[in-house]
């Protein structure tokens, strides 16, 4: 269990039940009430009431301005059944504190808030011991006023009241209503810094921390916040719920290492892991001389170049010869790479009569009224007039 270290002095152990009517001459009556609900991270929920026992400890400072002392140090424990003997308490601490400021994170320093449940009757999900990293608490009322003096030793009546909403690491959850008061004794410290936030705005941004209900999601940093433009870091800058948004860019797995990625592999992010690059089209991401720009697409059936072209560098036009002259139909060239003709192909055209083997540019011309030589004229011998 914790050692909860507080000046004998200042310390007391109180019994949060009010006073008989018929109990005369007492000092003023100290009443506390204090309602936790506590959620696990699977969502199971306990409720704990801990004011049965309860111990405070506060220190006061001057502060310019104000008549009297002010609480500068508080620090508070809430027993459950059987007081502090076993592990059943709330522990919450706020270093630093001044008048005007009402919230305090529990990211500010000199804040702290845990709890211990091992030995509360709740259900086993809820139970275990747990330090607060988020959320805070908001004091709707601090304040102390004179009993006897404001010497060292002297009584102040302290009021105390406030909502607390905190979570641990594993999202356990800590929520509740704190209200008191009771008597202790001045305790004088030197006035250090104010912590905690005003207004729920801890980093001084304009923008009020989720943990009392604003829209800072990290109301320690006042580069962060719905004011903020959204930048590549991993982070949620602009507090939005959404990291990283319009600012990354895609990057692919380059397994060849030949500067092309593989679009199938396409991922965003702000940099590219180790080998990746920002360009893509490798259509074989195994052999680094297949790649787009990789050079002429000779005949090897492959796509050298990712084009969705295959040989389309190395083949060249073939012509049906239907005659069998060596020379095929004046057609539009049918592309092939070496020896992948069908047969009767060849590369040569301008048959212009390819069902006649004597017709073709070799043909010799005579008076027939054809173009036997295929030159575009029939019969342009002088005897053929």
């Amino acid at each position: 269990m914790r050692l909860f270290l507080i000046s004998p002095f200042f310390f007391a152990l109180t019994s949060c039940s009010s006073k008989d009517d018929g109990d005369e001459g007492d000092v003023q009556e100290e009443h506390c009430q204090a309602e936790f609900t506590l959620t696990a991270a699977d969502g199971t929920t306990a409720s704990m009431s801990h004011c049965a026992f309860h111990e405070t400890e506060v220190d006061f400072a001057t502060m310019e301005g104000a008549l009297l002392p002010q609480p500068h140090a508080l620090r508070f424990a809430f027993y459950g059944p059987g007081g502090d003997t076993g592990d059943c308490w709330i522990f919450w601490d706020v270093t630093g504190a001044c008048p005007e400021i009402t919230e305090y994170s529990m990211e500010s320093e000199g804040v702290s808030m845990s709890w211990n449940t091992t030995d509360c009757d709740v259900p086993d999900a809820v139970k275990g011991s747990f330090e607060a990293t988020a959320g805070g608490s908001v004091f709707s009322q601090l304040s102390s006023q004179p009993v006897s003096g404001t010497r060292q030793g002297d009584d102040m009546a302290l009021m105390v009241s406030a909502d607390i909403d905190v979570s641990a690491a594993d999202g356990t959850r800590l929520q509740g209503q704190v209200t008191f008061q009771e008597d202790v004794a001045i305790n004088y410290i030197d006035l250090t810094a104010c912590t905690g936030s005003s207004g729920g705005d801890g980093d001084g941004d304009g923008s009020v921390g989720v943990e009392f209900g604003g829209d800072d999601c990290d109301d320690t940093n006042a580069s962060i916040g719905p004011h903020a433009t959204e930048v590549c870091d991993e982070i949620d800058n602009d507090c939005d719920g959404a990291i990283d948004e319009d600012v990354t860019s895609t990057f692919y797995k380059d397994s060849d290492g030949d500067s092309w990625g593989d679009p199938a592999t396409a991922y965003q992010a702000c940099d590219a892991e180790p080998g990746d690059v920002d360009n893509m089209g490798d259509c074989d991401d195994s052999d680094e001389n297949i790649r787009p720009e990789s050079g002429p697409d000779e005949c090897d059936g492959i796509d050298n170049d990712c084009d969705d072209i295959v040989d389309e560098d190395g083949r060249t036009g073939h012509y049906p010869d239907d005659d069998g002259d060596g020379y095929g139909a004046d057609l539009p060239p049918e592309l092939y790479c070496e020896g992948d003709a069908p047969d009767g192909y060849v590369t040569t055209p301008y048959d212009c009569n390819d069902d006649d083997a004597t017709v073709n540019p070799d043909g010799t011309e005579v008076c027939d009224d054809e173009d036997n030589d295929c030159n575009g004229e029939i019969d342009e011998l002088p005897e053929c007039d």
